[in-house]
């Protein structure tokens, strides 16, 4: 075997690997994008039931604090 022979060898076994770690790279990327639109999507979620909480609790505390106007003094005053 010349070495001409051996370089090309050499050169596609390099290849072969570099092709292979792209697969897997891509692979790994495809899932981690998979995560980051699954978590995304509970983002929103999560940020949507904070707002209808935020709502809730705005509804009830008027009925449950009074206003500043409304408060009195503390007896030490």
């Amino acid at each position: 075997m010349g070495e001409v022979d051996k370089q090309s060898i050499l050169l596609d076994e390099r290849i072969s690997e570099i092709e292979s770690r792209i697969t897997f790279q891509d692979n790994h990327i495809q899932e981690l994008n998979d995560t980051v639109a699954k978590l995304q999507l509970e983002v929103m979620d999560i940020n949507e039931r904070q707002r209808a909480t935020l709502q809730q609790i705005e509804q009830l505390t008027p009925s449950i604090i009074n206003s500043l106007d409304e408060e009195r003094p503390p007896p030490h005053y």
